[in-house]
């Protein structure tokens, strides 16, 4: 007897999430200083504080919700575990100052 692979996939889509969120915050705080000032938190951690707590409780929403919506349903792990590695490079790449930096530059001005 094999077990429903939704649950898996309910994780690593609010995983994806939560990914995603950090990667587009993070740019969003680079761009903008009053979305860097919202997203303190806690101010000895600055503006990771908001953008963790965010995407954190952004994941965990999904994953509940998908969860229940997925729970005994057969899924395509392998297309997860695929757009997993893709959301990792984008949200990589939106944290990382050699990459952003240049499309800051052309918004800053």
């Amino acid at each position: 007897m094999t077990r429903p692979t939704g649950p898996i996939s309910a994780a690593l889509l609010a995983a994806n999430v939560g990914f995603i969120t950090i990667g587009v915050l993070n740019f969003a705080a680079e761009v903008s200083a009053p979305t860097k000032t919202f997203l303190t938190f806690y101010k000895a951690m600055g503006a990771l504080s908001g953008k963790v707590a965010i995407a954190y409780t952004l994941s965990a929403v999904v994953f509940l919700i998908f969860f229940k919506l997925w729970k005994d349903k057969e899924m395509d792990v392998m297309k997860w575990v695929w757009i997993t590695i893709v959301c990792l490079i984008i949200s990589t790449l939106l944290v990382f100052p050699p990459a952003i930096e240049p499309i800051l530059e052309i918004i800053k001005g």
